[in-house]
């Protein structure tokens, strides 16, 4: 079982990306170190659960190879290592968890990261088409890779809450994620809205 995003990235994000190369790339580094620190943080709510803890595992060490090879894609590419704040994004939808109790609290953190993976999935799958050489070979791997981690949270919640309050939350979530992207705007990123 998988999902659809309810917003379809706008080409001129994709414009601004090709025209800023090195910010793209240096935000996408933070992100993916981002995201390896919250499959980590994930692991503590499954404390009787090796299995999970395993897939969270390994998640987060990929989520890390892929913050080394975009950074050494950085270096090799002769881009310019910037220290840069990622865009508001991850944070105003983690802002959104609800935690009334700690099985809700999961439930939004896994559908949340879900979302973000699906997110990057559908910026890949955007640019592709866009880009030649390494880059375009390079990103078509991380696609894949943004995909199946989407569909680990994913399958976590369902496992977790079950179907009907997984999908529930999911269309709220979804709506919430839209709004949030279309209303980050104050400079480009890799979750930015243009």
């Amino acid at each position: 079982m998988s999902y659809q995003l309810t917003y379809t990235t706008d080409l001129r994000w994709a414009q601004s990306a090709l025209a800023n190369l090195g910010i793209l790339l240096n935000d996408h580094a933070i992100l993916e170190k981002k995201a390896a620190v919250v499959a980590i943080d994930m692991m503590k709510y499954f404390p009787k659960s090796p299995k999970t803890l395993c897939r969270l595992s390994k998640l987060a060490r990929e989520e890390m190879r892929h913050f080394e090879l975009v950074t050494q894609f950085v270096e090799q590419n002769s881009y310019d290592q910037i220290q840069m704040k990622p865009v508001s994004y991850m944070r105003n939808l983690f802002s959104l968890v609800d935690s009334a109790n700690r099985t809700q609290a999961l439930r939004d953190r896994l559908l949340i990261a879900s979302i973000i993976e699906a997110r990057a999935h559908e910026r890949f799958d955007c640019l592709i088409p866009l880009l030649n050489g390494k880059l375009a070979a390079f990103y078509t791997k991380l696609s894949h890779a943004e995909k199946r981690h989407q569909d680990i949270y994913f399958t976590l919640c369902l496992e977790l809450v079950g179907e009907s309050k997984t999908l529930d939350r999911l269309s709220e979530l979804l709506d919430e994620e839209r709004r949030i992207l279309l209303a980050t705007q104050d400079r480009f990123g890799f979750f930015s809205c243009v």
